[in-house]
């Protein structure tokens, strides 16, 4: 396995475990926490998806929404494009 899948697995297991902090801490009505650890789950999802294109981020924040968008800008393209197509026919 390559050290970019590696990584990634550890920043899925990381964000799962953040996910269940935060469901833990909204159950408990611990809002701020559960935001909090909401918010992490995603960034180290959004790193995970990154470390898979191959694509190693040490930071996070704005640099790393413009890293993910840079990286997954074709993916979603062709997506949405694919959509597109499709409602296209349901128009018909």
């Amino acid at each position: 396995m390559s050290l970019f899948k590696e990584f990634a697995r550890s920043y899925i297991r990381e964000a799962l475990r953040d996910l269940k902090r935060a469901e833990n801490m909204l159950k408990a009505e611990d809002y701020p926490a559960s935001i909090f650890f909401s918010q992490q789950c995603v960034e180290k999802a959004v790193k995970a998806m990154l470390e898979v294109k191959g694509e190693y981020v040490y930071n996070h924040g704005p640099r790393l929404a413009g890293y993910f968008l840079k990286t997954f800008q074709e993916d979603w393209r062709r997506g949405f494009d694919k959509i597109l197509e499709a409602l296209e026919k349901l128009q018909e």
